[in-house]
């Protein structure tokens, strides 16, 4: 499939959810699934919503992906578990965090069982993931919420809850399906993405070794995970990320303007 650049014509704004709260409204309106990943603000009264899919689940690889020529341990050779809440949302043949599961790289989690301790991604976070996150994805793992966002009212989040849960910044997906697209992370680029955020690089490579496009995940996004691996906390990241979307607005804008010209 061709393959396209990271455009800032998916940047959000901000209007306002059912309940009150801060929605973030993007332009790519055939977004379906919901996702961790999502415009933070910096403000105090920041409110987390309207998620792209905690992963979009679809890596455009079949089982393809997975298989004699992948190089991804079990999960017993991580130092940390990975899990996934897996509501059926998306095809297991195509999704990425089902393959994983399949494998025993990643363990699904019984909805109302133990609380998962470690770094939660899910769209129901207030915070992003961020370095300080590190030694809770060292002693507890990191888990994704695999859901749609067109049937997000059926997620009992509540039955879910983490004392960890985070967003992540803007990235941009690698996946084949919906590859050089912002906020459009499946579950293993969203798994990866907090890996490399919290400093676990060789854990992340394992990870993306998986799956025949994954090495392109680093190469379209290292410029933003160097920047938020240079942060500190939550706060800290929305401000880089800010600052981020606000140098490539500029940047869109000066394109445009010699296209016109």
């Amino acid at each position: 499939m061709p393959r396209r650049r990271a455009s800032v014509t998916h940047a959000a704004h901000v209007g306002t959810t059912r309940k009150g709260g801060p929605r973030i409204v993007r332009d790519d309106a055939d977004v379906e699934l919901a996702s961790p990943q999502l415009p933070l603000r910096s403000s105090a009264s920041f409110r987390a919503s309207s998620p792209e899919g905690a992963s979009d689940g679809n890596d455009g690889e079949g089982d393809k992906g997975v298989g004699e020529n992948s190089q991804t341990p079990p999960q017993s050779l991580f130092p940390f578990p990975l899990a996934m809440w897996d509501f059926g949302h998306c095809d297991p043949r195509r999704c990425s965090g089902a393959k994983l599961a399949r494998r025993g790289t990643v363990r699904r989690l019984r909805v109302g069982g133990t609380r998962f301790r470690g770094v939660v991604l899910t769209p129901a976070a207030r915070q992003a993931v961020a370095p300080a996150d590190r030694a809770v994805v060292a002693a507890a793992g990191v888990c994704v919420v695999d859901c749609s966002w067109a049937r997000i009212d059926e997620v009992p989040f509540d039955r879910i809850r983490s004392p960890n849960e985070r967003l992540l910044p803007y990235l941009v997906a690698a996946n084949p399906v919906n590859y050089g697209r912002p906020w459009k992370l499946n579950c293993v680029e969203a798994l990866t993405a907090c890996l490399f955020i919290t400093g676990f690089d060789d854990e992340a490579h394992k990870l993306m070794a998986n799956f025949s496009w994954g090495h392109a995940f680093h190469d379209l996004n290292r410029e933003y995970l160097d920047a938020y691996r240079a942060c500190t906390d939550s706060a800290s990241v929305v401000r880089c990320q800010e600052r981020l979307l606000e140098r490539l607005t500029e940047e869109d804008k000066v394109r445009r303007a010699l296209a016109d010209d």
